[in-house]
């Protein structure tokens, strides 16, 4: 029992004082939000019937941390998957930092109004110094040309249909505005003087509209051990839908697949993801191009550190089962020590991929800790390294994939 104790006690403390190690500045929306979503709300990963006997139907996290980019910075993080006596589900998380990085977004909706599912967003993202590489899978680095200051509000709405009890259609509407401006970074220039002919250099609103396809058999939302899950993604910010900068369309395919070893307190875990970007160079604003980096991509190197018009990228985690035990009959608590390994590239065209196809891969790897509640939550330690960093910290909530 002491043991369990200061294990928890040590976490908690991760969690509510950070790692004052070069943390990696957040990043704004994933573009598989809306469908991850669905996918948490499916059957096959609710939490059971034994773990909804002794669970709290929410959870709270503080989150207070120091980096030397961000200097002080605190907030919260909330998630409730059965509020009001019902289905209604909610997820809240807040940040703000000294320097005036800052982050909220807002979840709520209903996962069981028939076969349906209904979820709202609302999102807000600023940081005044993010830096920009270039486009493409360049050798520049691990100094950034440029910094601008980036602010973007998103609101929307998401719908999925059950087709299958593990097998959804995913539809969901949004309108995101995004300002670009200059950087408070003095290290380097302004992008908007460094490169004033990058498209979507000032900034760009646009209305987009997505339809997909979900299917999960994980056996479980907090710690899958086995099963598979695949998202097949079309989004569309066209000029028809009344934008007037923006005029392309995307694709990704989103696969993953986790796998026992032995015994389940060791699982393997691989991850596929690749993205192509359809649009003229004129018509795609650079911010809202593939990009590899951070703490849900390429663990080793700085959020968007790539660009371009394509992505390709594989993960692969090993995770042992540390601990688990019941913390004071609220929540059921695993421990989980990772190891981890990503490899990936960006492309420019088609004929960069179609030519140089494996040329110039980049990669990472490293190493941290997951701390699960049978509520539903899932805290994430990871440090990163690659040939261009020597460690990045990442403290979030979620699995990487």
């Amino acid at each position: 029992m002491r043991v369990r104790g200061a294990v928890l006690a040590t976490l908690a403390a991760l969690v509510i004082v950070g790692i004052a190690v070069r943390p990696a500045p957040a990043t704004p929306e994933n573009d598989l939000d809306p469908e991850n979503l669905v996918s948490d709300s499916l059957p096959s990963r609710a939490t059971t019937d034994e773990q909804e006997g002794r669970s709290l139907p929410f959870a709270i996290f503080p989150q207070v941390g120091y980096g030397p980019e961000t200097g002080p910075k605190a907030g919260v993080k909330f998630e409730g998957r059965d509020l009001f006596g019902g289905s209604t589900m909610g997820d809240v998380n807040l940040l703000i930092a000294l320097k005036r990085q800052q982050k909220a977004t807002i979840n709520v909706g209903n996962p069981a109004l028939g076969p349906f599912m209904l979820f709202g967003t609302l999102a807000w993202y600023s940081d005044p110094s993010v830096e920009f590489f270039g486009i493409g899978n360049n050798e520049v680095g691990p100094d950034e040309l440029s910094n601008h200051e980036m602010r973007r509000a998103r609101v929307g709405v998401t719908v999925g249909y059950r087709l299958l009890k593990r097998f959804a259609l995913v539809l969901a509407a949004f309108y995101r505005d995004t300002n670009i401006s200059n950087g408070n970074n003095d290290d380097s220039p302004s992008t908007q003087r460094f490169a004033p002919g990058l498209y979507g250099v000032h900034g760009a609103p646009s209305n987009y509209l997505s339809a997909a396809l979900v299917y999960n058999s994980r056996d479980d939302l907090v710690r899958p051990t086995e099963g598979w899950e695949v998202i097949l993604k079309y989004l569309s910010a066209d000029e028809v839908f009344f934008n007037r900068d923006t005029d392309y369309q995307k694709v990704i395919l989103d696969v993953s697949f986790i796998q026992p070893l032995v015994w389940r307190r060791q699982v393997i875990a691989l991850h596929a993801n690749t993205e192509v970007v359809f649009g003229d160079d004129d018509d795609v604003p650079f911010f809202e191009l593939s990009s590899l980096g951070g703490d849900d991509t390429m663990r080793g190197f700085f959020p968007q550190r790539f660009l371009g018009k394509g992505s390709a990228v594989i993960n692969a985690e090993y995770r042992l089962k540390l601990f688990d035990f019941n913390f004071r009959k609220l929540w059921d608590v695993t421990i989980d020590g990772v190891g981890f390994g990503d490899v990936g590239r960006v492309y420019e065209s088609s004929e960069d991929f179609l030519e140089h196809t494996l040329d110039h891969v980049r990669y990472s790897y490293g190493g941290g800790v997951r701390l699960g509640l049978s509520s539903g939550l899932v805290a994430r330690l990871d440090a990163g390294f690659s040939p261009e960093e020597k460690g990045l910290i990442y403290l979030t909530f979620g699995h990487t994939f």
